[in-house]
């Protein structure tokens, strides 16, 4: 990813998303609490793609998030919000455009 030299992160077992900041070594998590639905949080990511703006997508289980590196800004995206087709995510894909192409379970549908 373009912003690997200022950002890394890393998500496993169902834990969430963590993001570290190289240049001061702390760590943000954004974890599933599922005791808090309205907490910004990430459960599960079965693919990460960053568009031509440094914004991360990420899919998985729970539909679609987008994280916005420079404001800090994470936003879920599902079926009953946005329009995706289901919430299982499998693909994301950025064409030259800057358009997201998005492999659900139903079928693929562009951003």
């Amino acid at each position: 990813m373009r912003t690997a030299r200022k950002i890394c992160g890393s998500v496993q077992n169902n834990s969430g998303l963590f993001k570290l900041e190289r240049g001061t070594g702390t760590f943000t998590s954004y974890l599933y609490d599922p005791s808090k639905p309205d907490k910004k949080n990430v459960q599960q990511v079965i693919v990460i793609e960053e568009d031509l703006k440094s914004n991360l997508w990420l899919g998985g289980g729970e539909g679609l998030y987008k994280f916005n590196i420079a404001a800090n800004e994470l936003t879920h995206y599902t079926a009953n919000n946005s329009g995706l087709p289901h919430n299982l995510v499998f693909g994301i894909l950025t064409d030259s455009d800057n358009d997201l192409w998005i492999s659900t379970e139903k079928r693929i549908k562009q951003v």
